[in-house]
């Protein structure tokens, strides 16, 4: 069965890019191509589209290539500190050749393992060959000549599996509480949000030599300590790619990031320490089933949160269960999610509802460093109830320019707090935020439903009245009262 907030959610997304309209077997192609690559998406975990190394062979572009290669061999180029690393892919027989940056190289010669790197998975991001190459006819060319070269990259991702438990805990030693403006910092963490969406303004680099960056994804990780203290990765132009290969719940070993000393106002309001790649920095990757198989995964992530039978004890059956961590993910639920389905620590949550009421900006202030958080609410009702929905910063001022009361929206990417006492008892909050991914669509006013012909669903005015409804599409003329005279 189909997901069917899925469905809803890109049917409308496909409308508002096509406001000229759509046919029915426009439409379903369109859901077709993105229905694959979601469930693609899904199986793997993550967004990356992968090239193969035939792919690089044929590509006569200068596109740059998604690749998940593994090390078969290496050798040191005579006279220098560059190694020469061949990779290879489990289904082919083609090799590629790359030169490695020099902060690789202590891995390639890692003191502990002099074959730690021997046959290591890669993910990486390449820029297009740089050599042509010819078939081999059995006589003695050049090896360049016959085996594709790609330029070096700084955009790689060492793999690591459940093996690598003991690397990691000598590496790894540092905590963030113990984080001040070192670039030597070596720590494992675990990633709690992959942003979907790039946040494009001038951040000033670290490096003097460089200019600002435009373009920045972040990711939101905690480390290994029971405080569980949020902090940010921020990837800029080309390394926003980095976040298309990883995903919530893997770990990430970095070695020597930077910390940033000049922070804009996104990134302040959502840690204290925010982390850059610099010219040293290696990222080591686990997925969370090996970090578990390891015993190197985070335990009770959600730091205070309640008994998951507490959140039942109105006796609803949860509509899905929670993972380890206590969260329901609603991306993997199939049908829709109405009002009365919303529980405390729901993340990927998509409703549809009508506009109630909207509200002005009610500033926030954080009490432990005074920063100002623009806060919009926001009530929303379904079949079931209604629901006040709290949209923070960029996607809250969205919303108010957007949204009138008496509109019906979908709104996906919402989350649910966790649960807090208060004198009243129990309460829990709905929340949206550009860091959640959220995403607002106002259904009422999408030209596209009115000009695609198949969505067109016109009935006359009486019948509307007669049944009662809100919302509803006629067609009419204009009718003109004209006096002698007048013009």
């Amino acid at each position: 069965m189909t997901h069917r907030s899925w469905v809803a959610l890109n049917v409308i997304k496909a409308v508002s890019e096509f406001p000229t309209g759509l046919t029915t077997t426009t439409l379903l192609a369109m859901l077709e191509l993105k229905w694959e690559s979601y469930i693609l998406n899904q199986y793997k975990g993550f967004h990356c589209n992968f090239s193969t190394i035939q792919m690089v062979y044929d590509d006569r572009s200068s596109l740059s290539h998604a690749l998940e290669l593994h090390v078969i061999d290496w050798i040191q180029l005579a006279n220098s500190q560059i190694h020469r690393v061949t990779l290879g892919e489990n289904f082919s027989q083609l090799t590629l050749d790359m030169y490695l940056q020099p902060k690789y190289n202590m891995w390639i010669n890692y003191q502990h393992d002099p074959r730690f790197m021997k046959g290591r998975s890669l993910r990486l991001i390449s820029s297009a060959k740089t050599t042509s190459v010819v078939r081999n006819d059995g006589s003695d060319i050049p090896r360049h000549y016959t085996v594709a070269t790609i330029p070096p990259s700084q955009l790689i991702l060492i793999m690591l599996t459940a093996a690598d438990k003991r690397f990691v805990q000598k590496e790894f030693t540092d905590r963030v509480r113990d984080v001040g403006y070192r670039n030597d910092y070596c720590l494992w963490l675990k990633i709690t949000i992959v942003e979907n969406t790039a946040h494009i303004s001038p951040t000033p680099s670290l490096n003097p030599d460089d200019g600002p960056r435009l373009t920045r994804v972040d990711i939101h990780l905690v480390d290994m300590s029971a405080e569980g203290t949020p902090f940010v990765l921020s990837l800029y132009d080309k390394q926003t790619q980095l976040a298309t290969m990883v995903q919530r719940h893997d770990y990430v070993g970095l070695y020597h990031p930077g910390v940033s000393t000049r922070m804009t106002n996104t990134q302040r309001n959502q840690s204290e320490i925010v982390f850059e790649l610099m010219k040293d920095t290696a990222i080591f990757l686990m997925p969370e089933k090996e970090a578990r198989e390891a015993k190197l995964n985070k335990v009770n992530l959600v730091s205070g949160i309640t008994l998951v039978e507490s959140f039942d004890s109105n006796g609803k059956q949860p509509i899905m269960e929670r993972d380890e961590e206590g969260f329901m993910d609603c991306s993997l639920y199939k049908s829709r999610i109405y009002i009365n389905d919303l529980e405390p620590c729901m993340i990927n949550v998509t409703l549809l509802g009508k506009v109630v009421a909207v509200a002005e900006n009610n500033p926030y202030i954080r009490e432990e460093d005074d920063k100002r958080m623009d806060r919009y609410a926001m009530k929303i009702a379904d079949s079931t109830g209604t629901i006040d929905i709290t949209l923070w910063e960029d996607v809250g001022r969205l919303s108010r320019r957007q949204v009138k009361q008496g509109q019906y929206v979908i709104l996906s990417g919402l989350h649910t707090s966790n649960r807090s006492r208060t004198n009243d008892g129990y309460v829990w909050y709905v929340n949206g935020s550009t860091v959640c991914n959220t995403e607002i669509y106002n259904v009422s006013s999408l030209h596209g439903l009115l000009t695609s012909v198949d969505f067109r669903s016109v009935m006359p005015l009486w019948y509307a009245k007669e049944v009662n409804l809100d919302s509803f599409q006629l067609e009419a003329g204009f009718a003109f009262r004209f006096q002698a005279g007048l013009f």
